[in-house]
């Protein structure tokens, strides 16, 4: 429980620092990689602390394999979303897996699936760096004086 507050903890300080930054801001794509690649940091560190209570109530293989599998496929679809080369698809293949590791978490929710939460939430800051609005209108710095 404790890893799940400090967790919980380190990614609200983490949304908070991207919301303030203008720097970061600026550099979303590139930040965008760096949560996809801290989600699958969080969820190799999540399956680590969660498997000793899944050892302890004799799980089995399987039983480990089920719980533990999910999340890891869908961090590690989330980070090989740049490898796709458009951005749209990025933005889709990272809001599936954003959108499946909340119902993942949800579901799991009575037992071990608040320990997934930090990564739905990395997730989600993910998401939401990476995607723009299709159309802006131009800022006034864009536009020519004059014309």
């Amino acid at each position: 429980m404790v890893l799940l507050i400090v967790c919980l903890a380190l990614t609200a300080a983490l949304a908070t620092a991207l919301a303030l930054s203008a720097r970061w801001r600026r550099n979303t794509p590139r930040i965008g990689r760096v949560l996809r690649l801290a989600a699958v940091v969080v969820t190799i560190g999540t399956n680590l602390a969660v498997l000793p209570l899944l050892i302890r109530d004799q799980a089995g293989t399987v039983g480990i394999a089920i719980v533990a599998l999910p999340p890891i496929v869908l961090a590690l679809a989330a980070a090989a979303a740049p490898l796709l080369g458009h951005t749209v698809a990025e933005a889709i293949v990272t809001w599936i897996a954003t959108s499946l590791m909340f119902a993942y978490a949800i579901v799991y929710g009575l037992g071990l699936g608040l320990y997934y939460m930090p990564v739905a939430l990395l997730l989600l800051i993910a998401a939401l760096t990476g995607t723009r609005p299709i159309h802006q209108p131009p800022s006034q710095s864009n536009v020519v004086a004059g014309s």
